[in-house]
């Protein structure tokens, strides 16, 4: 991007650097949320989301619980 700061894109005359960036932007929220599938799935196959759905009241939130 920084060696491309000066040129534009054709006749339309936007900035190739205003472009990537949002290009590079959109890359990276993609990417985060394959990750977060994959560390999702991972989790699923360790056992980990099983164990904590076999502790008691799991689904609960603690501090809506009634006293």
């Amino acid at each position: 991007m920084y060696f491309m700061r000066d040129m534009t894109s054709g006749a339309s005359g936007l900035l190739l650097g205003a472009l990537l960036l949002r290009s590079v932007l959109g890359m990276n929220a993609a990417m985060g949320m394959v990750t977060m599938s994959q560390l999702v799935t991972a989790e699923r196959e360790d056992g980990t989301l099983l164990r904590a759905k076999a502790t008691p009241d799991s689904r609960h939130n603690p501090w809506n619980a009634p006293a």
